[in-house]
């Protein structure tokens, strides 16, 4: 009788496992945790990660950036590598929100962030600077699950790639 229940414990733990693979389960990456990884491997223009967990240090620096729409209440964490001057388009950023009902408005902060980025370079489309234009207007915005990115950025694919494997994990 003992060793049927060992097999049938056998079985049922196996059976558990199996499952919790092919489950969904929410992301386990942190907006800031995905910044850090993209800053270590993404070639990017000096800069520093403002985000929820350093809100108290970067002030009302996010609101400046994304727009007096951005409430932080919305956010479950974001992360945004702004340069620190404005020489430069390149940028980038992951937001996730509390409630998925939330990620249109949320997604229309990111576009009116990369809205501002563009017509910040728009003069200089035609200067010496026109690679800053370029790269503002390569810049994208995607969605997955409660989370939103962006990038502006010479390798907007590797930025998206980084992200998408750090999302994986559901």
């Amino acid at each position: 009788m003992r060793r049927v229940i060992g097999v049938l414990i056998v079985i049922l733990s196996a059976f558990i496992v199996i499952l919790n693979a092919c489950g969904e389960r929410e992301a386990i990456a942190l907006p800031s945790d995905i910044a850090a990884k993209l800053k270590e491997e993404v070639h990017m223009p000096k800069g520093v990660i403002i985000s929820d967990e350093n809100a108290e240090e970067t002030g009302k620096l996010v609101s400046v950036l994304m727009g007096d729409e951005f409430d932080s209440a919305m956010f479950e964490g974001y992360a945004i590598y702004p340069p620190v001057v404005n020489v430069t388009a390149a940028e980038f950023g992951i937001l996730k929100v509390k409630n998925i009902s939330d990620i249109g408005k949320a997604e229309a902060i990111v576009r009116q962030r990369i809205y501002k980025i563009r017509e910040l370079f728009k003069d200089d489309s035609k200067s010496t600077r026109n690679e800053q234009y370029i790269i503002a207007e390569n810049g994208e915005v995607r969605t997955d699950g409660r989370y939103v990115y962006y990038s502006l950025s010479k390798d907007n694919g590797k930025v998206f790639d980084i992200i998408s494997g750090m999302l994986k994990d559901k």
